[in-house]
């Protein structure tokens, strides 16, 4: 499939116009000694004939979400944890077709990856400081424990043919 994709696929960032339903091939990596990979995901959006705009997350793969989890500080290593987080993935791997592709209907399609949740960097600078002054430091004040790091490609765009000209 990969050679098939290299031979004659669009990469992302591309334009296409053609009548068939575009079919892609997703591939995400985790960075070395990274967070492990949550979900990978392909989000298409388009304006429909009223200019009513829309958007669809396609879920490709993913790993079960963490129920309850919360935040977990290491004084001995320094480095945040995350518990009752699934260990989630170094890499995806996904085929898809749109199955609800309108030749006659532009669109953007692009790839997004979510890591697994991680602690705030702040949560490991106040959990250094003396309780007093972590009770009075604004960035400890923060109801948002836990981010989400996510990344995305570049979008393949689709302009549906003119059917006027010939």
């Amino acid at each position: 499939a990969l050679t098939i994709a290299y031979t004659h696929g669009q990469p992302m960032g591309g334009t296409v116009s053609h009548a068939k339903a575009p079919s892609f091939f997703a591939m995400a990596n985790s960075a070395p000694d990274g967070t492990p990979l949550q979900s990978l995901q392909l989000v298409k959006a388009w304006i429909d004939v009223n200019g009513t705009e829309h958007e669809k997350v396609i879920t490709l793969n993913e790993v079960p979400k963490a129920d309850n989890a919360s935040c977990a500080l290491s004084t001995s290593s320094n480095k945040n944890t995350f518990i009752n987080a699934s260990n989630g993935k170094t890499a995806f791997c996904a085929q898809w077709q749109d199955p609800d592709f309108n030749a006659d209907q532009p669109s953007v399609y692009y790839l997004r990856v979510l890591e697994q949740p991680t602690c705030r960097w702040n949560q490991a600078v106040c959990s250094e400081l003396p309780a007093d002054i972590a009770a009075e430091a604004s960035t400890c004040q923060t109801t948002q424990t836990v981010i989400q790091e996510r990344a995305w490609s570049s979008p393949i765009w689709f302009t549906a043919k003119d059917r006027s000209t010939p």
